[in-house]
């Protein structure tokens, strides 16, 4: 961890199988997600990760924080990222004074290409 942002996080590859487990946990079977066919015909080049899983990786990267919770986060997509690439997620602090830490976190696929950008805004935790 560097100035409290944790060291990057790296998950994937994002599978086919593993977009119908989330689809059938989050009950978002969006064709784009789960079948080549509705995803080319959308104009998509494959089938794409739902954004919640996107999301829920960004809150797996940010649970590493140590001593601090999250109040607040905010999530862009900026492109989609295609089944079966890898999601490498960085985050950086973006103006901390003592405390609360503010990050920026960037999610990048398997070729450095910026899907998604999120800002997190943290508290102390209780005790």
């Amino acid at each position: 961890m560097n100035d409290g942002v944790p060291e990057p996080l790296h998950l994937g590859p994002v599978t086919l199988e593993r977009l119908k487990a989330f689809a059938a946990a989050s009950g978002d079977y969006n064709p784009i997600h789960v079948s080549a066919e509705a995803a080319r015909n959308a104009g998509l080049a494959g089938p794409i990760v739902h954004g919640m899983w996107i999301g829920v990786a960004i809150e797996t990267y940010l649970a590493r924080l140590e001593g601090a919770r999250i109040s607040s986060l905010s999530l862009q997509f900026v492109r989609p990222l295609l089944a079966g690439s890898c999601l490498r997620i960085e985050g950086r602090s973006v103006g901390r004074k003592d405390s609360p830490l503010h990050m920026r976190i960037l999610c990048r696929d398997d070729q450095g290409v910026l899907v998604a950008v999120a800002d997190a805004q943290t508290c102390a935790s209780p005790e």
